[in-house]
Parts: structure tokens; sequence; C-alpha cells
């Protein structure tokens, strides 16, 4: 909500606000990057005056969407233990089903985890300064 008030006045004051993930914003330089060059469109928009990027981080999102994971594997563990019960599955299936789901679960939670300290480290900022260098010294270039 605040990037979008951000650029909104940055529009009102002349500038030409560009909004993108950062994921999206690697993606495009990196294959520019990887070409040789980036592109003469590309370099005029970057190099244009008054220029607001706009970077909307996409921990949270990554965040919510490993959370939702999690929360999904609590609701299958819960019906695989249903399952059981009702006579649906028996003990060597219900343990192999849940020694795999248990296995999932605490892969997502090690991401989880390491996304958390990534952000909360800040180093997600810290390495987006040194990839804005990179592209400014491929656009002086050009």
């Amino acid at each position: 909500m605040l990037a979008i008030a951000l650029g909104l006045k940055a529009v009102h004051a002349s500038y030409r606000v560009y909004y993108t993930t950062l994921a999206d914003l690697v993606a495009r330089t990196s294959r520019a990057a990887l070409g040789g060059a980036l592109a003469d469109d590309e370099m005029r928009f970057w190099n244009g005056p008054q220029l607001l990027l706009v970077i909307d981080e996409l921990t949270t999102t990554q965040l919510a969407t490993l959370q939702h994971k999690l929360d999904q594997t609590q609701t299958e563990r819960g019906r695989l233990l249903d399952a059981y019960q009702a006579a649906l599955l028996n003990l060597d299936q219900l343990t192999r089903r849940t020694t795999a789901l248990t296995a999932r679960r605490d892969q997502h939670a090690a991401e989880h985890d390491q996304l958390t300290e990534l952000a909360t480290e800040n180093r997600l900022r810290r390495g987006l300064a040194g990839f804005a260098e990179r592209v400014l010294g491929s656009a002086r270039r050009a």
C-alpha cells in the first residue's frame, strides 16, 4: 500500500514510475545481461530522467505461500488419521504416508525459516544494492 502511495505521489510530481517484483527485475535484467547488453528500449527506459523504481519484495507472498503449504500438510495429516480410523488405510500405509508428509512439512518449514531469516536480516536489500550497481555499470557501458 505504501509503495502504491509513493508511486502515485511520484507520478503527480512528473516522475516515471515502474512497479515490479524483485524476482521479475532480476529475471529481466539477467536475461538482458546474458544477451550481452540491455536492449535499446530498455536502456532508454532506465536512463530516462526522473525514474522511480518501486520494487515489491516477494518475501511476504512467499511466506504466505509457505504458511499455506504448512497448513495443508496439517490438514492432510488429519485426513490420513481419519482414513486410518475408518479402516481405509492399514498401519503400514499410514506410516509410509505420514513419513512422507512429515518430510514435506519439514522442507516447507525450513524454507519458511530461511526466508524469514533472510527478510529479517535484510540480506535481500543488500543483495539488491549490488545488483543495482551491476545494472548501472551495464547502462553506462551502453
